[in-house]
């Protein structure tokens, strides 16, 4: 019953951004910069990492910063890492060994296996890194919010997509498009458009670059984002590439899921037009027999947004299940045994 009431606490705070008796202060970890959220009272016996997603603000997105407030001010220990390469809207598989050097860490510092919160792509380089042997052990439960289980399945769903997130185009025209070999100043365009969505820029800076590019740049920058059959066309290409292909099976997690021992807390969009629910649905068909897992689906977040209503009541149940089993299998971890 106490997960129970956790979890309906944690909701509380996320969607209201209560969090009255936290401190935020910088840090250091593995040499990169870093967020940790305290209670003000310093106490707290279990540390959440909380992984930043495909964001330009990166560590200091105020959607991760919310979720670490809200966690400490539940009396939990939150650390927000940054990665330089996801903030860079860079899809890079070695993330994944970032994010587990970051989880060994703190976890022996702690004592405690650490919980994960995680979403999007960093979700699924997140469930890698929890899967390697190094430090399987230390990780006790997972939060994971719309993300996926092959790579491949999840792009090839976005990038058929009639109607499409704008944004979600822009970075993965950014780093696939490189292998075909095109031209800089066209990757410098989807980038810049990436920036201009994710810093929510009043007056674009993609116009005017644009505007000085040659006319065969605008064109082809035209192409790609208004022609869907030469889009496709060009992906199928990017499919034949083995080093593409390389990235796709480094960044699938079922490749090695087989190593997760973490609970799995699985929350997903019901109409996220960007990952698709699906890809939540496969993790647990494929891990609810191997690690302790709740899933839900639901319609209070789009892709990751947080859209509060109605059917947050009618979602409740389930939403409180998940989120229970996230603290409870957090708090109920074992200390961690020192090596001899």
């Amino acid at each position: 019953m106490l997960s129970n009431a956790k979890a309906l606490e944690y909701i509380y705070r996320v969607t209201a951004g209560k969090h009255a008796g936290t401190v935020c202060q910088d840090a250091t970890i593995n040499g990169r910069p870093a967020l940790e959220i305290l209670p003000t009272d310093g106490r707290h016996k279990r540390t959440v990492i909380c992984v930043h997603g495909m964001s330009v603000r990166g560590y200091r997105d105020p959607r991760i910063i919310n979720v670490g407030h809200a966690l400490a001010a539940m009396g939990y220990r939150s650390v927000i890492p940054s990665y330089p390469e996801i903030q860079d809207l860079r899809i890079d598989p070695t993330s994944s060994d970032r994010i587990a050097d970051d989880i060994g860490r703190l976890a022996d510092e702690s004592g405690y296996p650490v919980g994960l919160f995680t979403a999007s792509f960093s979700g699924g380089l997140s469930l890698i890194a929890a899967a390697k042997p190094s430090v399987a052990d230390r990780v006790s439960a997972m939060l994971v919010v719309g993300s996926y289980a092959h790579v491949d399945s999840t792009l090839d769903f976005f990038l058929h997509r009639e109607k499409m997130d704008p944004y979600g185009l822009f970075i993965i025209l950014k780093n696939f498009l490189p292998f075909l070999n095109e031209p800089e100043a066209l990757l410098m365009a989807f980038d810049t458009a990436a920036r201009d969505d994710g810093f929510q820029r009043t007056e674009r800076e993609l116009g005017p670059y644009l505007q000085s590019q040659p006319e065969s740049i605008r064109e082809l920058y035209r192409r790609y984002i208004e022609d869907g059959a030469f889009r496709l066309q060009q992906w199928q290409k990017i499919n034949s590439i083995p080093e593409a292909l390389h990235i796709f099976e480094s960044m699938d997690v079922l490749r090695v899921a087989k190593g997760l021992k973490a609970a799995l807390c699985l929350l997903h969009g019901a109409h996220d037009i960007v990952i698709p629910p699906e890809e939540s649905l496969l993790l647990k068909k494929t891990l609810e027999r191997q690690v302790p897992l709740s899933l839900t689906i639901t319609s209070i977040i789009d892709h990751g947004n947080v859209k509060v209503g109605l059917s947050m009541a009618r979602e409740m149940v389930s939403l409180i299940q998940t989120f229970a089993l996230f603290f409870r299998s957090l708090d109920g971890a074992s200390r961690l045994t020192k090596p001899d």
